[in-house]
């Protein structure tokens, strides 16, 4: 169960900065 929740936990970390990432470039564009 653990392992589980820390693989949505990355998951949705990396998401999240993904996201991030992609809103900075639009912002620069």
């Amino acid at each position: 169960q653990i392992k589980t929740a820390l693989k949505y936990t990355l998951g949705f970390v990396v998401i999240c900065a993904l996201l991030l990432l992609v809103g900075t470039d639009i912002s620069i564009l």
